[in-house]
């Protein structure tokens, strides 16, 4: 007979696969790895998180339509097809200079990128108890020869202030995540790795979609999350800016655009078991590093956010 405690694991981890699976079914099958890679992220940051950073997620997210955190975490790929958001699309990557070798933010766009979303969103949550403007593109300083309305047209600013703090919770999370998948850290003219067509047991596929999440295979959630809780991160390794886990991805996307480009001299675009055996245990370690690092993020902000709601 089961012990009361391992009837509700049992239970609790029926219904977290549950979740996975609706979440990954109802997805549009482009997107789908790329869900299960930001849901598989965000599990594990609620599993690491402290009890009252949870307790801050669950009231945040009290006026979503959004029930879990984990399922949450995709939303910001769907929201960036409505109007209102459809700016949002730049902060999702990063593009750098093709013998860039680090990654800061003087090479974000003025529409932004995932740097300087990533902060943004962070200083909207911090600031949810009394909000001002914070803005994702900086605007220079007014010299004699330029006006702010010159500088203003030049630099479209984009108010997190007006964003729901669920709203920015879900941005803030799925970036940091975007921001250790190596293809959000790319190539302007190839469009993250859109445009590097590749076939991959047997299926012609693009590196982006590849490393979106493909490249994993049908792995289970609920495998890797527990995989990774036995294998934890070190805490050196959540240390860091988001300028320097960039740089991190542009290293390992500079690695796969070699192998990318000698295959295509050789006229070998096709790769199977062998690319997967070498290559997926990278991406596996990027994810578990996005989810450890995102709730190390968490802890810090709803420590803060939590202090300043008790001194009020």
């Amino acid at each position: 007979m089961q012990r009361p405690m391992q009837r509700l694991c049992v239970r609790y981890s029926l219904a977290l696969m549950l979740i996975f699976q609706l979440a990954v079914l109802s997805a549009p099958q482009a997107r789908a790895f790329e869900v299960r890679a930001h849901i598989a992220a965000c599990e594990l940051a609620w599993q690491l998180a402290q009890p009252q950073t949870r307790q801050w997620l669950k009231d945040t997210l009290r006026d979503s339509p959004f029930k879990r955190f984990n399922a949450a975490c995709p939303w910001p790929d769907k929201a960036r097809d409505e109007s209102r958001f459809k700016d949002t699309g730049p902060w999702h990557y990063v593009n750098v200079d093709e013998n860039a070798v680090k990654v800061s933010e003087q090479d974000c766009s003025r529409k932004g990128c995932v740097l300087t979303a990533i902060e943004a969103m962070k200083q909207r949550l911090l600031q949810a108890s009394s909000p001002s403007p914070s803005t994702l593109t900086s605007t220079p300083t007014p010299t004699s020869a330029q006006t702010g309305a010159e500088i203003s047209g030049l630099n479209r600013q984009y108010r997190t202030d007006e964003l729901e703090p669920w709203q920015a919770l879900l941005f803030f999370s799925h970036f940091v995540t975007d921001l250790h998948q190596p293809l959000h850290v790319s190539y302007a003219d190839d469009r993250g790795g859109n445009r590097a067509k590749i076939k991959f047991n047997g299926e012609w596929t693009n590196l982006h979609r590849l490393w979106d999440g493909e490249l994993l295979g049908m792995y289970s959630v609920s495998q890797l999350i527990n995989d990774w809780q036995q294998h934890p991160v070190s805490d050196d390794r959540l240390q860091g800016t988001t300028a320097e886990w960039a740089t991190e991805s542009l290293l390992l996307t500079r690695r796969i655009y070699l192998d990318y480009q000698q295959r295509k001299n050789k006229q070998q675009k096709e790769i199977g078991d062998q690319y997967q055996a070498m290559l997926a245990p990278a991406l596996e370690q990027r994810l578990q590093l996005a989810g450890s690092r995102l709730a190390a993020e968490l802890d810090a902000i709803a420590t803060q956010v939590t202090a300043r709601a008790q001194a009020d």
